[in-house]
């Protein structure tokens, strides 16, 4: 994103395809928890059974509300993995977790772009 930005690429078409290609990337963890693949969770995704238990207590806590976290690296991938397995509304992992990743890449898009403004 960085580099596109630096080169002078729209911007919102940057969030947008970042946003969409992480957006599918969670569906996938999404998909394999919703099928009970734990094997293939720990295996491929290095989510842990500890991790997965953890954030099952954290969705206990706060709901579908921990979507919006899906960006944050660790815990990010157990969190959507956990979504499957509570075999969460799709629509409603979809909006949230969208909505988390959107709001990732335009923060760092305008943290890019206003940092590169600033050097200029």
């Amino acid at each position: 994103m960085v580099l596109l930005i630096s080169e002078g690429f729209n911007v919102l078409p940057v969030i947008m395809v970042a946003s969409i290609g992480n957006y599918m990337g969670a569906c996938t963890t999404y998909y394999v928890g919703l099928k009970g693949r734990k094997d293939i969770i720990e295996r491929f995704f290095s989510i842990s059974d500890e991790q997965l238990k953890k954030t099952d207590r954290l969705f206990a806590r706060y709901g579908s509300f921990m979507l919006l976290f899906t960006w944050v690296p660790v815990i990010g991938d157990a969190i959507t993995a956990t979504g499957g397995i509570l075999k969460l509304d799709f629509r409603i992992f979809s909006f949230f977790v969208f909505t988390g990743k959107a709001a990732r890449y335009t923060a760092l898009a305008y943290l890019t772009a206003g940092t590169l403004m600033f050097f200029q």
